[in-house]
């Protein structure tokens, strides 16, 4: 019989996860924390039954959870998670006052196990006959400082806390609670002392370990720069071997690029993905891995013939980017593809960039393939790193099941100004000058053969998508139905997929899933499937809780991003949309979408579901994308949505706020009816009800914009326009208030979606 309850917290989580610079950076960062807290709850645990475990509740169906107790023997199975899966905080019952302290040092020392083997990829990898250690004994001591350790790891912040059975009965404060509000721990306090030294470009606050103590030196700057030459130089030694990294002089490094200098914990996040799988396999227990079901289906009996020599001959091209020989297609056996298991690439992760071109290259792909490998070629001249530098197995934009000559590439690539930036930068500009001339001609190739006139590639578009969720009150609805908790285990099944060959709600919609666990998600996609992506998780919540608790909602934000805005901005822009608007503002049960730049936001806007959901509301955005990119494109101009969005301003009031006759007089001072390009009937609306006045309004400017556009096409696109500028707000009385009310904001939206769109219109379910 258990004596006490242990409640542990283990952060920071913001500062570890979301502090990144790249997409693999928030993967590594939440697969670690996952990786950590479930070694501490089996720790706690020490073999007992997780029956004992009173949050999260059911850890047993918890992936991470699972392979950690197998590891330690006290599973008969577990998996190979790839993802975070386990949350940063749990509860449960412990028969000895030593539990928290046990599961205290299982997260030092797992932490200090996996610095440990990144140390070693770092410092005693072989280098000109030489290591990195050898020359550097200070560096190396720095890195050691600053990961800590059996008894102390600055990098964390580790909370306990054990209350007597029955102590408290949870009409008070948590003591855990109680406890983080001291802002103090062992651990913290144990961080490194400020020093002079240059800071880590991933964490703030940390110093970078080359350990230069005065940047402003050119003699020191320029024993910082050999010091990073020469870590990128072990990397890519760890990575392709000695000679290579000899040869090439490091350059060829996509994994830690010249000018990023990182602390300790940074390092740890970044390289731990490089070590060798019986090194990950004696720190986790586990390889992490995830496998197409396309590369499955090769060995699939009911796979079609024809389908199967499409997939052998991509699984050729998949083999050559992870730097094997390509071998003949008829050569390849069962045994090669499950000793490849066509598995996500740790270090192939997708960049921001290449999430922005996947439909791109999907087009590309499907309208000019020969462009397109002489554009793969080209990326191949300037650098083998560009030709092999990313690959997801889940964007299926860019599988097309065979393959695709820029599937593999550096989605940077892709885009005109990177490439001008690397024309600037290389010692040798020729290849790179070739490559803007292939990119040149590939965007001027026309969609239609037939009609050389008319649409044509064109660039990618530099914006992606990153959409976040979070369970409504679910700390709340927890307490009462305790059973919720399976509802939520089945929701991350449906997202991330049941078993290695099942695809989940993120990936059916070309998604990157970052983190999903319990009722939340972060995932990134294309700006085309975002839409869709956000539908697709609130149908899974609904369906996977609706049996334990009907009235349990999920809040969804969606960001669309440049690529070149820093990743850590746009996750915090995300986390504030979900938390300030969806969640504060609207009360919970609510979409909400924003664009943001270099300059911060440009335009947001949010809906309760009930609304954005109303019948017709996805018809209408896909029937406007698809005359905008096809038989209407004036509706895309920015002319049309500017002219749009300016005139309906005035409807942004109430009725009662602003007088019909001050609102005509708003109306007489545009530009646009001053113009005299719209009927003088407009002018004379002094009573007349705003959804009306609107929809007039409305048709008059596609009439004027789509010269040749017949009344009833007309008609149905002003409807379908008026139906999308919807906003609503909660009333004074607490109690969800709707009404019709155009916003500029959202015609900001629907013109960012126009005009990047590079996929098919949309087909909303």
């Amino acid at each position: 019989m258990a004596e006490f309850v242990l409640h542990f917290h283990l952060g920071p989580v913001q500062a570890f996860i979301s502090e990144a610079r790249r997409t693999r950076d928030i993967w590594a960062g939440s697969f670690i924390l996952s990786w950590l807290s479930a070694e501490a709850l089996a720790a706690a645990l020490d073999g007992a039954p997780a029956t004992r475990v009173l949050s999260p509740k059911l850890p047993d169906n918890d992936p991470t959870f699972m392979a950690v107790r197998r590891k330690r023997g006290e599973a008969p199975v577990g998996g190979t998670p790839f993802l975070g899966t386990f949350p940063n905080h749990f509860s449960v019952e412990v028969n000895d006052l030593d539990a928290g302290q046990r599961a205290a040092r299982k997260v030092r020392a797992c932490w200090v196990a996996l610095a440990q083997a990144v140390e070693a990829l770092i410092f005693d990898t072989k280098i000109d006959d030489s290591t990195l250690g050898e020359v550097d004994e200070a560096a190396r001591a720095l890195f050691r400082h600053q990961i800590g350790t059996i008894d102390h790891t600055p990098m964390w912040e580790i909370y306990t806390v054990i209350v007597a059975k029955g102590e408290w009965d949870d009409t008070g404060p948590s003591p855990l609670a109680v406890r983080k509000l001291q802002r103090w721990c062992a651990d913290s306090a144990a961080m490194p002392d400020v020093q002079l030294g240059a800071l880590c470009s991933m964490l703030p606050g940390w110093q970078e370990i080359s350990g230069v103590d005065d940047v402003t030196n050119r003699d020191k700057g320029k024993i910082r720069d050999a010091f990073w030459t020469a870590v990128r130089a072990a990397v890519v030694a760890a990575r392709y071997g000695e000679h290579r990294a000899v040869r090439e002089n490091a350059i060829e490094c996509l994994d830690l690029v010249p000018k990023e200098r990182l602390s300790a914990p940074a390092l740890v996040k970044r390289l731990f993905p490089l070590l060798a799988d019986g090194t990950l396999e004696g720190i986790f227990g586990w390889v992490p891995v995830v496998r197409s079901s396309s590369v499955l289906a090769i060995y699939d009996e009911k796979t079609p013939s024809d389908v199967r020599t499409k997939l052998l001959k991509w699984f050729s091209s998949w083999l050559w980017r992870r730097g094997e020989e390509a071998p003949v297609l008829k050569s390849i056996s069962v045994e090669q593809v499950e000793a490849q298991e066509g598995r996500q690439s740790f270090v192939l992760w997708p960049s921001t960039s290449y999430v922005a071109a996947a439909h791109w290259i999907e087009r590309v792909h499907k309208y000019a393939p020969k462009q397109g490998a002489a554009v793969a070629k080209a990326i191949q001249a300037c650098g083998r790193h560009l030709a092999v530098a990313e690959r997801t197995l889940f964007i299926g934009s860019t599988l097309d099941g065979e393959s695709c000559p820029l599937a593999p590439v550096d989605g940077a690539s892709l885009f005109p100004n990177t490439v001008e930036r690397m024309i600037r930068d290389a010692e040798h500009q020729a290849p790179f000058k070739a490559l803007s001339k292939a990119l040149e001609m590939l965007a001027a190739v026309p969609l239609d053969s037939a009609n050389p006139n008319g649409p044509k590639i064109g660039r990618p578009a530099p914006v992606y998508a990153i959409i976040v969720a979070d369970g409504d009150k679910m700390g709340e609805r927890l307490a009462s139905k305790p059973d919720l908790s399976k509802g939520l285990s089945h929701f991350t099944q449906a997202l991330r997929g049941g078993l290695d060959h099942d695809v989940g709600a993120i990936a059916k919609n070309n998604g990157v899933t970052l983190y999903a666990s319990a009722d939340e998600m972060i995932a990134m996609c294309p700006i085309e499937d975002a839409l869709q992506l956000a539908l697709d998780v609130r149908n899974s919540f609904l369906e996977a809780t609706k049996a334990f608790d009907p009235q349990a909602t999920i809040s969804v934000a969606i960001t669309f991003a440049h690529r070149q805005v820093p990743l850590s901005w746009v996750l915090n822009s995300a986390k504030s949309l979900l938390d300030g608007t969806a969640k504060d503002a609207l009360g919970g049960n609510a979409l909400a979408i924003e664009i943001i730049d270099a300059g911060g936001r440009r335009a947001d806007w949010a809906s309760f579901w009930q609304v954005a959901l109303i019948p017709g509301m996805y018809q209408a955005l896909d029937l406007i994308l698809r005359a905008a990119l096809n038989d209407a494109p004036q509706l895309g101009s920015n002319q049309f949505l500017h002219e749009f969005a300016t005139c309906l301003e005035p409807l942004l009031f109430d009725d009662d706020t602003v007088p019909a006759a001050a609102r005509a007089g708003m109306f007489r001072r545009r530009d646009v009816f001053q113009s005299g390009d719209l009927p003088p009937d407009l002018y004379r609306m002094t009573s007349e009800e705003p959804f009306n006045l609107a929809s007039r309004l409305t048709n008059a400017l596609i009439a004027k914009h789509c010269l040749s556009m017949s009344p009833s096409r007309r008609e149905e696109l002003t409807e379908a326009l008026i139906k999308i500028s919807g906003i609503d707000y909660p009333g004074e009385t607490a109690q969800a208030h709707s009404s019709l009310r155009l916003t500029p904001s959202g015609i900001k939206i629907l013109r960012f979606l126009v005009e990047n769109w590079r996929a098919p219109a949309l087909d909303l379910e």
